[in-house]
Order: C-alpha cells, then structure tokens, then sequence
C-alpha cells in the first residue's frame, strides 16, 4: 500500500484534525492500542514484533484479530533495574504469556532487546511495538535500534507515552520524530481510571532510516 493512502486511512480512522500540533491524536476517543491491528490488517501485514511482552495480553488482543500473524515475543523475563521484581514472579509471567499465546504463531525470544534486535535484518519487519524499558536512555535506544528493522510503508509503534516518575518514552520520542522529520505520527487512546496512557506509532518511509 501506498505510505500516503494508509496515512490517509489512519487519519480518517482515529478522526484526526491535521492542523492542529504533531503528534496527531484522534477525537475518536475508541482507538485504543488493541484496534491497531484494524490498520495492521487493512495493509496487510503479516510480520511483526512485540519488545516487552509480560503475560501476553497485548499479543493475545492482536493474534486473535490477525488470523495470519506472524509475532515475534521478545522479553528477558529476568529482574532488571527497570522491572526489579523477583525471577519467580517473571517466570509467573513467562508462563502466562505461553499459556495465552498456545496455538497461535508466536515465537518467543527470551532475550533483552539490545540482543535480539541483532537476529533481524534492516526492512525486515511489517511492524514493531515496543514497550520494554521505560527511562529515556533505554526507550531511545531500542527506537534507534529497531525502527530500521521495520519496512517502508510498516509501522513503528510502541506503548506508554505518559508522565510517570522514572518514564521518559515522551522525551525519547519526541527527541526521535523530531530529530528524523517525522510527519505525521499518531498516538491512541488509552484511558484507565487514572491517567492516559498513549500509544505512538508513525509509517515508516525510506528517508525514517
């Protein structure tokens, strides 16, 4: 699909207002994470990944509405200095994760994102999602790392796009769409109880990388 045609399509999905500042965020106040797939699907794609996978929820959302998806799990689940709880808890999750995501096509990568990034060719991927560590320096990182796996005219997306104590994915990418002229990019709407929690994501052209 054309990079235009599917912004074109994405604007007029989430109900963007397009002169209003970037990054463009819909009035449809529905489009939460777990309808991106209905883009996913109405480009077609096939191949992706997950960075920071937890108990699967999120993959599980996405394989059940992409009957022919191809998803990449990729989560240590080891303490970390960003996720410090104890191994057995991440082995809790690790075990939910294979429980929720049993008969579809998921491969799981148990390694940190640093290291599997390595296994994929640049253009590769149909869309990314990260939602690995949170603080400015691993957020920016792992964008600079795996945007260039994903394709012109896929996705790069990824989650909690909040003010938090000890978050800067706001910061990180801001600093990156900034920095590589992205135009437009989108968040979605994600609203618990408390605060807004956004997703990010941008199509992917070839002067991205």
């Amino acid at each position: 699909m054309e990079i235009s045609k599917l912004n074109s399509f994405i604007i007029g999905l989430l109900k963007v207002e397009v002169n209003t500042p970037l990054p463009y965020i819909g009035r449809d106040t529905s489009f939460s994470r777990h309808r991106l797939p209905e883009i996913f699907n109405h480009a077609e794609y096939k191949y992706g990944a997950e960075i920071g996978v937890g108990k699967g929820l999120n993959s599980q959302s996405w394989c059940q509405q992409m009957p022919d998806l191809r998803l990449i799990c990729i989560d240590p689940y080891t303490p970390t200095e960003f996720y410090s709880f104890s191994q057995r808890r991440h082995d809790s999750y690790f075990e939910q994760a294979q429980k929720n995501l049993a008969g579809y096509n998921v491969t799981f990568m148990r390694q940190f994102s640093i290291d599997a990034v390595k296994e994929f060719k640049d253009g590769e991927l149909d869309f990314v999602y990260i939602d690995a560590a949170h603080d400015f320096d691993n957020a920016m990182i792992d964008v600079i790392h795996w945007a260039p796996k994903v394709r012109a005219g896929g996705i790069v997306a990824g989650h909690d796009y909040f003010y938090w104590p000890g978050f800067n994915v706001i910061g990180a990418v801001n600093a990156y769409t900034l920095a590589h002229r992205i135009n437009p990019w989108f968040l979605t709407h994600d609203a618990p109880s408390r605060i807004a929690i956004h997703s990010w994501f941008w199509v992917v052209t070839v002067k991205d990388h």
